[in-house]
């Protein structure tokens, strides 16, 4: 059996998760962000249920609970003839050899174009590597650091139409239970159930995020907050990488000067997408030494307080 809920612009989702669980069902939602997709909650053991519409290229979040309010997840995407469904199906099996097999998962989101015309293997890539990176960000998500996705070459008119999509499936992943925050369920009789965090935890994590994307690290030298010739590291493997802040706001590591923390990093564990706003350390920062991301958080809660 199957429910299918609309999601609305607030995102609320009519009905109750638990129940649709507990009685076997699958729950899917409507979405036009602006272009048409659905989206799936499915359970481990009722992935076989989905119908043959699952059976199209989609992308998917795998997700394993850990601790209260956080979850490891595995972001994947298939454009083969067996569509989504095949291949978190896969993943369910003795025979999957990628990263995803170190996760104990329970449940699983996935996405898929409703439109006529099926995402084709540029989008797809490119939402994978969206949803990975977008996932990422949250404190409350253990994204794989040994995972690899793609990205891809997409052209930005469907960059436009497709970039709501990651933001959505974050959402969704919190409507379902995982946030930093407490995300209480407040039921509305005979109407949605609402979620809303009780903290600025998510005001922090959106804080300027075009600026902190487009010039962050300059934004931080504007502030006091970094130092132009600062040394940065970066571990991975066992191994420490060095980087130098510079003037313009780039960073330069391994002889090559990269416009974002995350393109050094990316460099550094190629071709692993990598957030480097996370994994560079300021060197003498402190201990443990602060990485560029919590000197961002500094400056939100500082401008923050302002307001």
């Amino acid at each position: 059996m199957r429910r299918r809920f609309p999601l609305l612009a607030e995102l609320r989702l009519v009905g109750n998760t638990k129940s649709a669980f507990d009685e076997g069902h699958f729950i899917e939602i409507d979405v036009s962000k602006p272009d048409k997709a659905l989206v799936a909650i499915v359970e481990h053991g009722n992935v076989p249920k989905l119908d043959e519409y699952w059976e199209r290229p989609g992308v998917y979040v795998l997700i394993e609970p850990t601790s209260k309010g956080r979850c490891k997840v595995y972001v994947g995407m298939s454009a083969a003839r067996t569509g989504v469904k095949g291949r978190i199906n896969y993943h369910r099996s003795s025979r999957d050899t990628t990263v995803a097999r170190k996760l104990t998962w329970t449940r699983a989101v996935a996405m898929v174009s409703s439109s006529d015309t099926a995402w084709d293997l540029a989008e797809l890539r490119w939402l994978e590597d969206e949803i990975y990176q977008q996932l990422s960000l949250c404190d409350w998500a253990i994204v794989d650091p040994d995972q690899s996705t793609s990205g891809g070459n997409l052209n930005l008119h469907r960059q436009a139409t497709l970039h709501e999509f990651p933001r959505i499936i974050e959402q969704i992943l919190m409507m379902i239970g995982f946030s930093s925050v407490s995300v209480p369920r407040k039921p509305i009789v005979n109407g949605p159930i609402i979620t809303k965090p009780q903290d600025d935890s998510r005001e922090l994590l959106l804080f300027k995020k075009e600026e902190k994307r487009d010039r962050g690290v300059m934004r931080l030298i504007e502030e006091g907050l970094l130092e132009v010739g600062a040394k940065l590291r970066l571990v991975w493997h066992g191994n420490h990488y060095e980087a130098t802040v510079l003037e313009n706001g780039q960073i330069r590591t391994d002889g090559q000067d990269f416009d974002t923390p995350s393109g050094a990093g990316r460099h550094i564990r190629h071709p692993k997408p990598t957030n480097g706003w996370k994994r560079w350390k300021v060197v003498g920062s402190g201990n443990p030494e602060k990485s560029l991301n919590d000197l961002w958080v500094e400056f939100a809660q500082r401008e923050l307080a302002k307001q």
